[in-house]
């Protein structure tokens, strides 16, 4: 596995590497001889939300609330993040979907601090280090760009502050309007003003993939598209790899 030999090896150098993975998602990873050999070679592994007995699970909370960020961050300079997972390509998981489109950006500047913040909030609450000190020596390195911002989400964070970012954007949207996602089940406000966009003269296109890994949810997301294209959204179904899972709005 390239990030694992990746870790180690920077690990050996003395580069302090913390790997956070869901102990679910990632269960196959944990339990395999990556992960031994990673914490052998003073790599720091967390499993994050530990599932614990299968049993008790259901009578000590909800096992689906799981960790799926997806964030590098390397010398608080450079971040990585998207919708790639460290998984093979075909995604062996759902290989009749494969191959499986994602979006993974690389960014400098303040949102990398944002990102170790995120980062380190979940870091802290699943151990007894307290990451403060790295946080407070971080510089943050201004210059040329664009504007970006970090929104976690999580069940102890308020819900509407992703789908309210969205509407506005939506609603800033001067002379076009681009969204991509494998699941389109919008809020009545992200329909709205996403239709909105479009009447207003924004060219609005949304694209979506044409076979998507759950029929309940392309379902669903094509009841949207009579009332979209009425409003003048231009609709694609993205035919190459049968799942499209980025998931971008610019």
């Amino acid at each position: 596995m390239k990030v694992a030999d990746a870790l180690m090896r920077a690990a050996w150098r003395g580069v302090v590497c913390r790997v956070m993975a869901d102990d679910l998602g990632s269960r196959r990873l944990i339990h395999s001889g990556h992960w031994a050999d990673m914490q052998q070679a003073g790599v720091f592994l967390v499993r994050a939300l530990p599932l614990g007995s299968v049993l008790l699970r259901p009578f000590r909370g909800r096992f689906d609330m799981r960790n799926h960020r997806k964030i590098v961050v390397i010398d608080n300079r450079v971040t990585y993040c998207g919708s790639q997972n460290c998984a093979d390509p075909e995604f062996r998981v759902k290989p009749r979907f494969a191959p499986w489109v994602d979006l993974l950006a690389r960014f400098e500047g303040p949102v990398v601090l944002q990102n170790q913040h995120l980062f380190a909030t979940d870091w802290m609450a699943h151990t007894n280090e307290d990451l403060t000190p790295l946080l407070a020596s971080a510089k943050v390195q201004e210059g040329d760009g664009f504007v970006a911002q970090v929104i976690g989400t999580s069940a102890a964070v308020r819900y509407a502050a992703m789908p309210e970012t969205f509407v506005s954007i939506m609603n800033s949207a001067a002379e076009e309007l681009t969204v991509t996602t494998p699941y389109y089940v919008p809020d009545e406000p992200i329909q709205a003003a996403l239709c909105a966009a479009a009447r207003r003269g924004v060219k609005t296109s949304l694209t979506m993939p044409k076979k998507n890994d759950s029929w309940i949810v392309a379902g669903a997301s094509r009841s949207y598209y009579r009332d979209l294209l009425e409003a003048g959204v231009k609709i694609y179904e993205y035919p190459h790899g049968p799942a499209a899972h980025q998931g971008d709005d610019s």
